[in-house]
């Protein structure tokens, strides 16, 4: 084969990587600009902002953003070169394709961003990123073809070394790998150094600050030593009728009472007021004036060795705040005499707080869960936090409050990197679920390539390839992570396995090894 054949050969598997690197592009993106991914269309509507006008220039982004917004685009700039220069096109117009697509692109975006109320839309972003896919477009003219040269080549010898056989040893080793992984990420956020000499406090730590407790009403608080189902949740807190063959409480106080109140469970102490002169006895409710609180007459050890033995709970409280404005104070805790907590719910303005103690968040300043608008003045609220040992859903009146919190190993291996957010933990669960399970999904499409031909063979490899690490990893963290089974995760998994097999299959040119056909020999 002569000199101009092979290094046509090279160039055509280079230029046959550009599906990928803007598939990849693309998808980054949109998870990094558009995640939760949840939408409030009414967002604006009672503003004068109209949508297609962004929000303006008034984001005040610092440098380090401009340089991120640049960045994020880089790649897609550089995967638009490759296509539209790998197909001989002109350097001005490879330039102009860049520019405006990268412009559209940041537009759409921008306006999508326009209705998530967690992000915010202007033309700075629409800038910065338009320069970002023009960026991508020089780094593929100075470099691009003889980095992606070499990627190609590497591509082409690792594809004729791995046989079906190869391929799945590999698979084998490396989900040994990552499942090692997981599980010493995942002991970091089991329930663990709970206080056993903790109280149960309802109405604030027992720190002796005078005038600091929570405001309010309540009338009952009940808790569970595992996660309860969302059907019963939702119609536990909604007022309606409760299956009575359903989850019963561990320990529950009613506050319709006289004091002491008793745990109608007789599992834990009766809680008293503290300091006892300090009560205010109305009928069927239990006022608290920041004065005085209810604590438990005991420590509270059997309830947190409960707990730290399911690695769950459920937490139900409902209450009604007297001030809005103004309130941060605890509703409910267990936490030492000191004020050191082991859980706590309290109220900080109109937000409800959530918090509890795990290896991961043994400062309580880390992933604390505040749900914004929460508390109104003199409106009462049936509150249900319930935690399966990996997500932590909150119920407020009958409604599941749909954003997430996780403690899985993705957040556990997201505080290498960064001060982790309680509010950003579902999205570092997708990204370490996609570290884990894209590239084994490239490896079960390295092995596509060798049964092509042969649809049954290649249907089981599917099947075991994809389908079986999911279930693996699934039992494992069930039996090791404390969590209940997900059916969810199995097929987020599956689907992400999947989009592996499929991305590192969607340049043919490159993949097959049919640009040149003399490859083979000279490889041997």
């Amino acid at each position: 084969m002569t000199e101009a054949s092979t290094d046509l050969n090279d160039q055509l598997r280079a230029s046959a990587t550009s599906n990928r690197i803007l598939i990849a592009a693309i998808a980054g993106i949109i998870f990094l600009t558009l995640y939760p991914f949840r939408f409030l269309l009414n967002r604006h509507v009672h503003g004068p902002v109209i949508p297609f006008l962004l929000d303006g220039w008034g984001k005040a982004a610092g440098p380090f953003d401009v340089v991120l917004n640049i960045l994020l685009f880089v790649p897609y700039g550089f995967g638009l070169a490759l296509k539209f220069r790998g197909k001989g096109k002109s350097r001005a117009a490879t330039l102009g394709v860049c520019l405006v697509a990268g412009a559209l692109l940041s537009y759409t975006i921008e306006l999508l961003q326009f209705y998530i109320p967690l992000r915010d839309s202007g033309w700075e972003d629409v800038f910065t990123n338009s320069t970002g896919s023009v960026v991508g477009l020089l780094l593929f003219e100075m470099c691009g073809t003889f980095v992606l040269t070499l990627v190609s080549r590497a591509e082409w010898v690792l594809n004729a070394w791995l046989s079906l056989w190869r391929t799945i040893l590999i698979l084998t080793l490396y989900c040994v790998l990552c499942f090692t992984i997981s599980l010493v990420l995942q002991r970091q956020t089991r329930l663990s150094n709970w206080q056993p000499d903790s109280l149960l406090v309802v109405g604030d730590a027992i720190s002796g600050q005078s005038g600091s407790g929570w405001k309010g009403e309540v009338y009952q608080l009940e808790l569970w030593d595992h996660a309860l189902p969302d059907k019963f949740a939702r119609s536990l807190t909604s007022g309606g009728l409760v299956d009575p063959a359903g989850p019963a409480s561990l320990a529950e106080y009613d506050f319709s009472d006289s004091p002491p109140f008793q745990d109608q469970r007789h599992f834990l102490p009766d809680l008293v007021w503290d300091p006892q002169t300090a009560a205010l006895n109305h009928p069927k409710t239990v006022v608290l004036d920041g004065e005085s609180w209810l604590v438990s007459r005991g420590p509270v050890s059997a309830l947190a060795d409960d707990l730290q033995a399911t690695q769950q709970f459920a937490l139900r409280m409902r209450c009604k705040p007297d001030e809005v404005a103004g309130m941060d104070g605890r509703i409910v805790s267990i936490a030492q005499a000191s004020g050191s907590a082991n859980l706590e719910l309290r109220q900080q303005g109109s937000n409800l707080v959530f918090w509890f103690r795990t290896r991961l968040t043994r400062k309580r300043s880390t992933m604390t869960w505040s749900i914004p608008n929460t508390f109104t003045n003199d409106q009462a609220r049936d509150i249900l936090f319930s935690y399966d040992g990996l997500a932590l859903s909150l119920y407020i009146d009958g409604k599941k409050v749909h954003r997430g919190y996780q403690l899985g190993p993705g957040v556990a291996l997201a505080r290498f990197v960064r001060r982790i957010k309680a509010n950003e933990s579902e999205g570092y669960q997708y990204i370490f679920y996609t570290l884990v399970f894209f590239p084994a999904g490239c490896i079960v499409g390295f092995a596509w390539r060798k049964v092509a031909a042969r649809p049954i063979a290649r249907s089981l490899l599917i099947a075991l390839g994809i389908l079986l690490p999911a279930l693996l990893y699934e039992i494992l963290l069930v039996r090791w992570g404390g969590q209940a089974m997900s059916l969810e995760n199995i097929a987020l998994w599956v689907l992400i396995a999947l989009a592996g097999s499929l991305w590192i299959n969607a340049d043919g040119c490159a993949l097959n090894g049919s640009v040149d056909s003399d490859a083979p020999r000279r490889a041997r």
